[in-house]
């Protein structure tokens, strides 16, 4: 028997239910197809900007009342904004999920989108972008995916730039809200303490009369990317202590990243990883990684570590002698068992709750059209061999590499 129940309203909203009688507790979201590669670069930010917008008051709530009304259920409410996504979702006791269900149907349907709550929001996303800035691994990152992507939106910055933000247009934000909200270019997942029948019957009574939009599945992004070696590229920020290095090279796309997810917890994970004996264990370096920033549409490994001044050359060195074919593929046959049990551990362990199975069914289901039981992701992991990992790397080559680093201004 399948572990889920999906359905399709005639809207083409698909909904999604993973019910579990264990559970105490029940999740629900709405993930939308929509947020930085579909922005045009004069809307950079805007998915992030129309997903505050969206606590700000809908039809039947003003701001106030909206917060207010999530509290009364008890609502562990939230949001987030990706390069692919935008979700709002919560976590509460099962008696009020239809409660919280209608609250959420109002904030992706009917949406105020006032013009004083705008412009007051304006200044909070300003805020929100100046406290990343003070954050060096963030906006290395940010800055360098700028240069590394060049004008493919996939360098685009989810909450958009301190200029994209001052120039933003209420009307833009209605235009694309009318654009990209709609029913076929989302999905409703609920997992947990759930009657999946009962709750596809009230998610057809409160969303099947939603229009859809034939123009929502557009995608801006379907031209490809090759990466390539480039100049260094230096970055400076004051105050600064710490020197910051960060090598981007090819990775796999989400639905092909199992192997190389593996990888990376041989080569970068935080504890017991190659990278972790070879320049955290050492003292060299007081922070390093490596991983892979997978999307639906490409993949990009970034080779991370921050080192005071004395040992930064031989950091930036150690790094770029890691990056290399042989470096990535010498690991034993135990190495790899190990990095699958931790990795598993950790699918499992996240996957204990109903939210936590939520933010992993949802993405998947949206992106990649992928539904996959814990049991299912777990022995997909398991079933790497050394010969999947080596085919992997011969295929992303991450000899061909950039660097790019935030070092102290002078």
């Amino acid at each position: 028997m399948s572990d889920f129940l999906e359905t399709t309203l005639n809207n083409g909203l698909r909904v999604i239910i993973e019910p579990n009688r264990r559970a105490s507790s029940v999740a629900v979201g709405f993930f939308v197809r929509t947020g930085a590669t579909n922005e045009q670069p004069f809307e950079s930010g805007l998915s992030h900007f129309l997903e505050h917008m969206l606590f700000k008051g809908t039809k039947s709530y003003d701001a106030l009342g909206l917060s207010r009304r999530m509290s009364d259920l008890g609502a562990m409410a939230n949001a987030y904004t990706s390069e692919e996504i935008t979700c709002y979702y919560g976590a509460l006791m099962p008696e009020y999920l239809n409660d919280y269900f209608d609250i959420l149907c109002e904030m992706v349907s009917v949406p105020t989108l006032d013009e004083d709550e705008f412009n007051m929001e304006r200044n909070v996303i300003l805020e929100e972008i100046s406290l990343y800035e003070d954050r060096p691994l963030f906006k290395l990152i940010s800055d360098s995916y700028k240069v590394y992507f060049g004008d493919h939106p996939a360098g685009s910055p989810v909450l958009g730039t301190v200029d994209s933000i001052k120039e933003m247009k209420l009307e833009w934000m209605r235009e694309y809200f009318s654009r990209r909200y709609a029913p076929n270019n989302m999905v409703l997942v609920v997992t947990g303490a759930c009657d999946p029948e009962a709750f596809v019957e009230y998610a057809n009574k409160q969303c099947g009369a939603w229009k859809r939009n034939s123009d929502a599945d557009v995608k801006p992004y379907d031209k490809g990317f090759a990466p390539i070696c480039g100049e260094s590229v230096s970055f400076t920020k004051d105050p600064l202590k710490q020197h910051h290095i960060l090598l981007l090279s090819n990775g796999p796309t989400t639905q092909d990243a199992a192997a190389w997810s593996v990888l990376m917890q041989v080569l970068g994970s935080s504890v017991g990883s190659k990278i972790y004996w070879d320049l955290i264990h050492t003292g060299l370096s007081d922070y390093a990684t490596i991983c892979n920033d997978d999307r639906s549409y490409l993949g990009c490994t970034y080779t991370y570590a921050s080192t005071n001044a004395a040992n930064y050359e031989i950091v930036l060195q150690k790094l770029r002698d890691l990056q290399n074919r042989e470096f990535f593929g010498n690991f034993s046959e135990q190495d790899l068992n190990n990095a699958k049990t931790k990795y598993a551990t950790s699918i499992v362990k996240g996957g204990e709750t109903p939210m936590s199975r939520l933010m992993a069914i949802g993405p998947d289901a949206l992106c990649v059209n992928r539904l996959r039981s814990l049991k299912d992701h777990v022995a997909e992991v398991m079933a790497v061999t050394k010969d999947n990992v080596i085919d992997a790397i011969n295929k992303y080559k991450p000899e061909i590499h950039r660097e790019f680093q935030l070092l102290p201004a002078k």
